[in-house]
């Protein structure tokens, strides 16, 4: 599962990149498919976020509101610079921006993904069906794939087949 969903995200990616297909439309519905069905995450959300971030790579501003210009340069275990610490707010980022490099892999490989779905889905109030369908879609399948295996919750970090 956990090997699925990786693949997911990368073709998610690329699709939302406009690189798998010479029509832009058809590339929108790849990255439907691969990040709502597939990875649980919301397509619209992540165009918006991501194509900001390749624009402006970890840009910052004194002036803006939260103090980054790249939505995705304040992520919770990932600080690049001690300059940016001031823009992290939140009341776990002293613990998580000083372990940052004992804890990224635990914490990216349970947590990302809810995470993700959470951002994309509820942080944006999501109102478009078509994402709500994608995300129950998602939810499905996964259940239908949890309950054939001995050990689901493992298969689903992991990514072994038990």
């Amino acid at each position: 599962m956990g090997h699925i969903w990786v693949q997911g995200g990368f073709l998610n990616h690329d699709s939302g990149h406009r690189l798998v297909d010479k029509e832009t439309d058809t590339c929108y519905n790849y990255q439907w498919f691969w990040s709502n069905v597939v990875f649980g995450a919301n397509s619209l959300w992540w165009r918006e976020e991501h194509d900001v971030h390749h624009s402006a790579t970890n840009t910052y501003d004194f002036d803006h509101e939260t103090g980054f210009y790249d939505p995705q340069a304040c992520e919770d275990v990932f600080c690049q610079a001690d300059v940016l610490v001031g823009f992290f707010k939140a009341f776990h980022h002293p613990f998580f921006l000083t372990y940052q490099h004992y804890i990224i892999i635990p914490l990216v490989t349970m947590f990302s993904r809810p995470g993700l779905m959470i951002d994309g889905y509820i942080n944006k109030k999501e109102k478009d069906p078509k994402q709500w369908l994608g995300l129950a879609l998602h939810l499905t399948w996964c259940w239908l794939m949890f309950r054939m295996l001995d050990c689901p919750w493992y298969a689903a970090f992991v990514g072994t087949n038990v």
